[in-house]
């Protein structure tokens, strides 16, 4: 959050930030009520004019004993507000909808779990409570409101960190919002702030006792604001099944919606930053309204996936891209695919002339861009110091939940915290693009790769997303977040069995796209991201250590072999080759784009943590160097530790995995030695990637015949440490969705939804978070050293 904040004057904030700017006659009635009621004194100002101020905030508020004291008169003076006749400054009569109400005595009632905070007051709708002490619903809540009668650096921080914590749940709790308003006292002073996906402003500080105008204005704009203007999402809906609260969303054409409603959550991540993409995806089904009646199932038992997110005002949407994609396929020759192997190329040949090569993908049912969030205003500045650096604190899950709640997920994996919703400050400010709404519907939901089940299934999925990855290299575009979790497997009637599809293309980008991206910027998923990418920087490889490759006998046919279908693989002759320590790679500019084999990559990542953490081992003595490797090589850290360094750049030993899986490391090894040949070469002509897609292909097909030969072998869902404590920082408030993943920033605990720009820039410093372990502090301590001594 500390650097998504900026700064703007009062009179900025009111004409364009606020609800609506009332008018000025609306602000003389509201003044003359006040002085009616006695809550207003008159003064004289330093030219001899009578000026007003609040009576009951004459004194120093710091001299009374507590907030609850000093602030409860403003229950009555904002009341006294709300009498006024309110009109916008066209001229049009504004109706009252939100009311001020106390709070500072109860906890806020939410959906999500982990509630535990208390705020001071909020301006809420639906209720005329006059401002009595209550325990309010996040639902109702479009302001927070945060007082601290000190105005001392270290009280006024905990004040603001209180709130923009409040705004910032009850926008994860809340699939309605689009954005909202906060307050902060301290002392005398009081801020109006402004909450969104975009960005996040507070105005500057002023004494609200003396500037009453602007303390008018403020809540006139909030008491006779419409739902929609105070951030409330029209196309959102709020309903009841039975005591199950749920939403219906509203999609396609706007002049003829269809109506989706939620079932329950598939995705809704903990995010720490306010800013950036918020991805939910729902399981819903399709309903004829909104109403109460209009809410049974148009075909019973047909569910579909939903998903609700963020993207830059303009980007590409997942249907765009799609349709960019196919569109691409439609125009690939014979001669692009002239590379490959008989079998494969009747595979591709088929995929386009009956395009087939949809059926790789999430179909889509229907979408709809939404709302827009605002740009920053042109006059606002960045500034960190509104909230300091302090890293915020993992709160314990709390009881505070709203009944019939649909939102508490506990199926949460690792595959829930993105890289970019790792919790990582952002090191500089940088423009803050508006972000629009994007929703859309998939025909199918589909099961993630990581919760199949079977292992052969899996691995069969595993072969089909690198197909998909062939079609996307014949289209010349990269996906830049390969991972189990957007790996979908449906089935599909059409091929008599399951098929892995490929799912969230926000991210994907054209390869000869040279449009120009943000510095210091990465996507991807932290278990799956290529090493390079984590890095931020291109590694030195060992040349002693690789491309090693095993060979093939002479009665292999290249030409017959089937990767989809392979028969028993030949005799191999085994690598002699003894495995060497390899020195830690030393940062080198620039920081590598992301190209085809960081795809091949990811997958690697995949097939290898699949190996590790899906297989069930119990009864098998398994080596405690698999055992090791699996908590050590997938974490969550800002940049990789020394061992999945190591892990990557040396060959690969026996015992990582299940015993009955010992043949399938020699292929997982070719392919780690295809990838290392890639990267090690200066630059990567086409006809090089084709034989990379070749060789890849070939290994892959031998490893998957090993695995489904292994009957004995069987899937376990994951439970290693690195497992469970993914799985506590998707359910947790640390996640961030912020726009992008800034490597060689200190970790708070866990993503930010980013633009899905790859960088060109590197780390300017390698911090130490207090979350990594020691091996990855060790490893961040040697970077460090080294990217010095590289400068120097």
């Amino acid at each position: 959050m500390v650097h998504e904040m900026r700064r703007c004057t009062v009179t900025e904030f009111l004409d364009y930030y606020s609800p609506f700017r009332p008018s000025s006659a609306s602000i003389d009635n509201a003044r003359q009520i006040l002085f009616q009621e006695g809550h207003l004194t008159e003064v004289l100002d330093g030219d001899s004019s009578v000026a007003h101020r609040l009576a009951n905030f004459g004194s120093q508020p710091s001299s009374n004993p507590t907030e609850a004291q000093i602030y409860e008169p403003l229950v009555e003076v904002v009341e006294a507000c709300g009498l006024a006749d309110c009109r916008h400054r066209t001229g049009q009569r504004r109706q009252r909808q939100f009311h001020y109400v106390n709070c500072a005595s109860s906890s806020m009632m939410s959906e999500i779990d982990g509630t535990s905070f208390r705020v001071d007051a909020t301006v809420s709708a639906g209720v005329d409570l006059a401002g009595v002490t209550q325990r309010t619903l996040s639902s109702e809540t479009a302001v927070v409101a945060e007082f601290k009668r000190s105005k001392v650096d270290g009280e006024r921080k905990v004040n603001r960190e209180q709130l923009v914590g409040a705004a910032n749940h009850i926008m994860n709790d809340d699939p309605r919002r689009m954005w909202m308003y906060g307050i902060t006292i301290e002392g005398e002073k009081m801020a109006v702030w402004y909450f969104s996906r975009s960005h996040s402003v507070k105005s500057d500080s002023f004494d609200f006792s003396e500037n009453v105008d602007a303390f008018i204005s403020i809540f006139l704009s909030f008491l006779f604001a419409t739902e929609a203007e105070m951030g409330y999402d029209p196309t959102v809906h709020r309903v009841f099944i039975g005591k199950d609260i749920r939403y219906v969303y509203e999609l396609g054409p706007a002049q003829s919606p269809v109506y989706y409603l939620t079932v329950k959550p598939i995705y809704n991540p903990r995010i720490l930053c306010i800013t950036g993409r918020k991805t939910r995806v729902w399981k819903a089904i399709q309903v004829t309204g909104t109403e109460r009646d209009q809410l049974q199932p148009m075909e019973e038992g047909k569910y579909v996936a939903l998903k609700d997110v963020w993207l830059d005002e303009g980007a590409m949407t997942e249907r765009d891209i799609q349709e960019e994609i196919f569109r691409k396929l439609d125009s690939v020759s014979a001669n692009d695919y002239e590379w490959a192997a008989p079998v494969l190329k009747d595979r591709v040949k088929n995929a386009i002339s009956t395009k087939a090569y949809r059926d790789y993908f999430m179909e889509i049912e229907s979408d709809r861009r939404g709302a827009i969030a605002k740009a920053p205003l042109s006059t606002s500045k960045a500034d960190a110091n509104i909230l300091g650096s302090k890293s915020a604190k993992r709160k314990k899950p709390g009881s505070n939940f709203v009944p019939g709640t649909t939102q508490h997920t506990t199926s949460s994996t690792h595959t829930g915290v993105r890289l970019e919703d790792e919790g990582i400050p952002q090191r500089a400010p940088r423009d803050h693009r508006p972000k629009q709404q994007y929703r859309v519907v998939y025909k199918h939901i589909g099961t993630t790769l990581h919760d199949l089940g079977e292992l052969p299934d899996t691995f069969s999925g595993v072969l089909d997303v690198f197909f998909a990855l062939i079609l996307l290299f014949l289209a010349r575009w990269v996906h830049r977040d390969i991972s189990t979790g957007n790996i979908l497997i449906v089935k599909d009637p059409k091929y008599g069995r399951s098929i892995g599809k490929l799912s969230d293309l926000e991210y994907a980008k054209y390869t000869e796209d040279n449009k120009p991206t943000e510095g210091g910027l990465k996507t991807g998923t932290p278990f799956f991201m290529p090493l390079e990418i984590h890095l931020g920087r291109k590694p030195i490889f060992d040349p002693q250590l690789g491309p090693r490759m095993t060979s093939r006998p002479a009665d292999f046919d290249r030409k017959t072999f089937d990767m989809f279908n392979p028969q028993p693989p030949p005799t191999r002759k085994k690598s002699t080759q003894q495995p060497k320590k390899s020195h830690l790679p030393t940062p080198q500019p620039p920081t590598p784009k992301f190209r085809f084999q960081h795809d091949l990559e990811s997958l690697w990542w995949i097939i290898t943590w699949l190996l590790m953490a899906c297989v069930d081992h119990e009864g098998i003595e398994r080596d405690q160097l698999g055992v090791t490797l699996e908590e050590r090589v997938f974490t969550h850290k800002s940049l990789p530790s020394d061992r999945p360094i190591r892990f990557f750049l040396e060959p690969i030993a026996s015992g990582i995995t299940h015993p009955g899986l010992a043949e399938v490391i020699t292929y997982l090894e070719e392919i780690r030695s295809e990838l290392i040949r890639i990267y090690m070469l200066p630059t990567v002509t086409y006809k090089q990637y084709c034989q990379m897609y070749e060789q890849v292909g070939e290994s892959l097909g031998l490893l998957v015949f090993e695995v489904r030969q292994a009957a004995d072998v069987k899937f376990r869902p994951p439970k290693s440490k690195s497992i469970l404590a993914a799985q506590s920082q998707a359910r947790s408030s640390m996640a961030m969705d912020s726009a992008d993943y800034v490597p060689g920033s200190s970790s708070l605990s866990s993503d930010g939804e980013q633009d899905g720009i790859a960088s060109d820039d590197g780390p300017d410093e390698i911090e130490l978070s207090e979350d990594d372990d020691e091996e990855a502090q060790t490893g961040k301590r040697r970077l460090r050293k080294r990217v010095k001594r590289d400068e120097r």
